[in-house]
């Protein structure tokens, strides 16, 4: 990508003293235009370096192109990001492709992933949810030169300021799970989070240290997972065996681990709070081993993104995306699990 002009249909309605609407007729060709207006506009896009925006060009065949960047892990977070991303494009008004690319959780990859769409895509999903490079910045800044809209699926805010971004509110949920270990008379708990550095987890940590200082709850220990559910087992082994705490808040998405060392350890009066909902956290929950579930709800996050680029492309292509949108989580407790689907987590917790 290589158009540092940046200029976009509305630099050309300026120059050419009328409505973006005229200046979209000329670049499309449909539309009420006289010749010679079409003819001016034409040549003064040509004389601004004017690239032909592809979602225009797309939409006037009835056919849009969208591009999903997700990671491969954990497979219960990308299958319900898709899921949902290819349920809200089963639209009557346009037909809609799914150009999806995975990669391993590393920027070099994820940049790879990108690069592999250039010229194919109208619009962009992408999941971000770790720092990213200076050149997967500059990348993804490239996209609004093109003026290919794009919209980033995060788990925090402030995590992405590059495009727009839908985010899970992970204040609130680590708010949610403070609360509930104070109501149910807490008094030391242990932290276990994911990857060691990842943003969304030192995030979450944050909040919920500053949240307990509320309540009489004090902070035992706070150790990572580094997102493998033996690390997890063995954390949660360990802190029952020295009886350091009664109670556990993960961050990610393996507490049915925790669980299990609860279990195993035959430990009475532990209560654990875990992140997200899938088939595994609703049995635990049925079952009484875990007391609660702080749903961020990726299908709803995806489904929003979904929604808000379809909208843009087909009604809104010459407005800025709107930035900064916030889903807020759900408490799943043992009274309303069945109200939530709960997907197979692809993960094997075995310890």
């Amino acid at each position: 990508m290589e158009n540092k002009k940046n200029v976009t249909i509305r630099d050309i309605a300026a120059q050419a003293g009328c409505s973006v609407a005229l200046v979209c007729n000329a670049l499309s060709g449909n539309g009420r235009i006289g010749k010679e207006s079409k003819k001016r506009i034409l040549e003064i896009a040509d004389s601004l370096g004017y690239i032909p925006n592809r979602s225009a060009q797309s939409l006037s065949k009835n056919e849009i192109s969208i591009g999903v960047v997700l990671p491969r892990k954990p497979h219960v977070i990308q299958n319900a990001f898709l899921d949902s991303i290819k349920h809200t494009f089963e639209s009557d008004v346009c037909r809609v492709k799914c150009e999806v690319r995975l990669y391993d959780q590393s920027d070099k990859e994820r940049l790879f992933a990108l690069k592999s769409l250039e010229g194919k895509i109208d619009g962009l999903i992408i999941e971000m949810n770790d720092p990213q490079t200076n050149e997967l910045r500059n990348y993804l800044l490239e996209y609004n030169r093109f003026e290919i809209p794009a919209v980033g699926l995060v788990l925090a805010p402030g995590i992405l300021n590059t495009i727009a971004t839908v985010s899970s509110d992970v204040k609130t949920s680590a708010a949610i799970a403070a609360q509930m270990l104070a109501l149910k008379g807490c008094k030391r708990v242990c932290i276990i989070t994911g990857e060691a550095g990842a943003d969304i987890h030192k995030k979450t940590a944050f909040y919920f240290k500053d949240k307990i200082k509320e309540y009489p709850l004090t902070l035992s220990c706070e150790d990572s997972s580094m997102d493998d559910p033996v690390t997890a087992y063995k954390i949660a082994e360990r802190v029952l065996k020295n009886k350091s705490a009664d109670s556990f808040y993960v961050t990610s998405y393996l507490s049915p681990a925790v669980c299990a060392a609860v279990k195993d350890s035959g430990a009475e009066n532990v209560t654990v709070i875990g992140t997200d909902y899938y088939n595994e956290v609703k049995k635990l929950l049925i079952d009484g081993t875990q007391f609660a579930a702080v749903f961020q709800n990726q299908k709803e996050q995806a489904r929003h993104a979904s929604n808000l680029l379809l909208n843009h492309l087909l009604h809104l292509p010459t407005e800025p995306l709107l930035k900064g949108c916030l889903i807020k989580p759900e408490l799943i407790l043992r009274s309303n699990a069945d109200c939530y689907y709960a997907p197979e987590s692809g993960e094997k917790f075995t310890c």
